[in-house]
């Protein structure tokens, strides 16, 4: 109460100079968040977002000389949790709930809604929250993208009808302090979004925009794309990340549409496929946007047991999974997929986030996509057209071929013609001797014979050999030939069987017993089939010259002998996966050279063309062209190696015919 001695002039100029001040000091605030965004840069920090947020308000609870201060609760969905330090104890409920819900402006102001004031009777389900308050007056703030953010409140506890809360001046204030907060948490969120996308194109870069590695580094950096600010941030590990491209098949009379893994965190290979109608992912894709925007939800819920995939818990169970849509040119084109192992992981920032992220990624998911189809369309063009070229090649071959092998068989004949003669007359000459009673000299003659046909038999056996074994390889090489780009059911023992005989007699047979051929598994049967061509023969050659060469390397400066070790075994997933689409027959080739270094053998398996680490002169693009076969195929190469031991091979071949 102001002293009677002073005039009314005295107490309009006091009135004045509080108002100023106060106005000085709100200003004042006003402008050191604004400083702070500014020192914020163009990286953004949630930390120190935070620190802006809690460091604001308390100053203006200050300023006011608030009964209670204002206090900030971050949405997260169906309730708001407090925003404070880090194991601070406070005073005020952690956690608040509202009975209706709070609705973005129209007239697309930054912060949300001016403000609400309420009492008690208004809104029972806050106040129950802050008992003994009577008047609470709220501001929300929603994100550019109209996105409830959180909720700023200030409790009183006298009545709305003289409590200080209902000054406009006050509300005034409190709806800017609020505005300006909402433009730092919008700098602060593009500013984190521009890093990462940077990050994500650095990593393009260095991989030399491999599709393969993209998907790949693309899905092990989502979780970097959640927001963390406060409560928003996860409170679990970092979900299990699956990107899943929807096929593009050629002839869906042949396969229906499917879902495939291009990159993953977990632990089930990229190109991994998934029936759209046996899987969570496949809901996105029979439904549309406005009857399923996205999934999240616990997967092992009865009522997804039909279609719940294990591939991403690493033996943990999973409780949430989040799916959304990728969506180009208005078609969806793929699904991302996070999955976790705590029960609601995700909150509705997280949701949005995703939603966000999904937007941005999909021209970059749908080149690489491209790519790979080019890839693999390529494949089959070089082969098709080799094929041609081959064909014509052949006809020159078998022209050319025919007259050599007929002349040299011929020739047997006309030598073994003349040996015949030779013997023949030998023969008769002793009958004569024998007539005449001279038989000293018939025994000499007989010995002549016989050693003449012990020494030409062998050397026509060898000569028929010979022919027989140019005129059977002839006839592999022109069938080979023919159906050089002929994809379909290809018989996977016959085709390393006969890649074995073409090893064994080409390149070991120089070798003698230094280098040891050995089949440790086999699990092949009669009717094993796999969706193949006779490409398939020449590339495991390539692997086997490689393991040679690599042996020999390694016999140079020790003599133990070599082993090249052959196993055929059924890959098949396990009965909680997608089982039907993805049986496939694992050939592996491991020698005992001198092998590679873990850092050689992370580079091989990025397959750059001419990358090699042997001595001999080698080109080293014996890998890189297997495994850009076998991935045409819809197959998948991996490489395994110890330094000083081994270094193996390993050729994933479906059974059936993948999109």
């Amino acid at each position: 109460m102001m002293p009677a001695s002073y005039s009314p002039w005295e107490k309009v100029l006091r009135d004045l100079h509080r108002e100023f001040t106060l106005l000085e000091r709100e200003l004042s605030l006003l402008q050191d968040i604004d400083k702070s965004i500014l020192s914020m840069g163009t990286h953004g920090n949630s930390e120190l977002l935070k620190g802006l947020f809690l460091d604001t308000i308390d100053r203006f609870s200050e300023i006011h000389h608030a009964e209670q201060p204002v206090l900030c609760y971050v949405y997260l969905g169906s309730s708001f949790r407090l925003l404070k330090k880090q194991d601070t104890e406070v005073n005020y409920p952690e956690e608040i709930t509202l009975s209706k819900p709070l609705r973005p402006p129209l007239d697309g102001s930054e912060s949300g809604v001016p403000f609400a004031l309420l009492s008690r009777d208004e809104d029972e389900t806050l106040f129950g929250c802050f008992p003994g308050y009577e008047t609470i007056l709220l501001c929300p703030m929603f994100s550019e993208l109209k996105l409830l953010i959180s909720l700023f409140v200030i409790a009183d506890t006298k009545a709305k009808e003289i409590s200080r809360l209902t000054d406009p001046a006050f509300a005034s204030s409190f709806v800017a302090l609020i505005s300006q907060l909402a433009i730092a948490y919008k700098h602060d969120n593009r500013a984190l979004q521009h890093r990462k996308i940077q990050e994500l194109w650095n990593t393009f870069l260095e991989s030399n925009l491999s599709p393969t590695q993209c998907f790949k580094e693309i899905a092990k950096r989502v979780p970097r794309f959640l927001p963390d600010f406060g409560p928003i941030r996860l409170q679990s590990p970092d979900p299990e990340v699956q990107i899943l491209m929807l096929s593009n098949d050629p002839d869906p009379t042949i396969t229906a549409p499917e879902l495939v893994i291009r990159g993953t965190t977990g632990a089930e290979p990229p190109g991994t496929r998934l029936a759209i109608h046996r899987s969570i992912c496949g809901l996105l894709i029979e439904s549309n946007e406005l009857k399923l925007p996205f999934f999240c939800d616990d997967p092992t819920k009865p009522d997804y047991k039909a279609l719940y995939r294990e591939y991403l818990g690493k033996g943990k169970p999973i409780r949430t999974e989040l799916a959304v849509r990728i969506v180009f040119d208005r078609h969806p084109i793929g699904v991302l997929n996070l999955e976790s192992e705590t029960i609601d992981a995700f909150n509705i920032h997280h949701i949005n986030a995703v939603l966000r992220l999904a937007e941005t990624i999909a021209p970059i998911l749908m080149v690489f996509e491209r790519r790979l189809e080019m890839n693999n369309t390529m494949q089959l063009s070089v082969a098709s057209s080799t094929a041609r070229y081959l064909e014509g090649i052949a006809s020159v071959y078998r022209h050319s071929m025919k007259t050599p092998l007929l002349t040299l068989k011929s020739n047997i004949e006309t030598i073994s013609a003349l040996v015949e003669g030779v013997t023949v007359k030998n023969l008769e000459n002793a009958i004569e001797l024998a007539r005449s009673g001279d038989t000293t000299k018939i025994l000499p003659i007989l010995d002549r014979v016989a050693e003449k046909m012990k020494s030409t038999s062998s050397k026509f056996e060898r000569l028929y050999s010979m022919h027989s074994q140019i005129s059977r390889y002839n006839a592999d090489f022109l069938k080979d030939i023919s159906t050089y780009a002929e994809t379909g059911p290809t018989d996977l023992r016959a085709t390393v069987d006969a890649t074995l005989k073409l090893v064994t007699e080409s390149l070991l047979a120089q070798l003698g017993q230094q280098i040891e051929l050995k089949i440790v598994a086999d699990e092949t049967e009669k009717t094993t089939k796999v969706y193949g061509s006779p490409l398939l023969k020449q590339h495991l050659y390539s692997i086997f010259h490689n393991s040679v060469l690599a042996v020999q390397e390694r016999l140079r400066e020790d003599p133990r002998i070599g082993v090249i070790s052959i196993s055929i075994t059924k890959d098949l997933p396990p009965p909680s996966q997608e089982v039907q689409l993805n049986t496939s027959w694992a050939v592996s080739i491991r020698d005992n050279g001198k092998g590679v270094t873990p850092e050689q053998l992370e580079r091989l398996r990025h397959f750059e063309p001419g990358l090699r680490f042997r001595k001999d002169q080698g080109t080293g693009s014996g890998l890189v062209t297997a495994q850009r076969f076998i991935t045409s195929i819809g197959g998948r190469m991996e490489l395994e190696s110890v330094s000083g031991e081994f270094f193996e091979v390993i050729l994933h071949i479906y059974e059936d015919r993948p999109s």
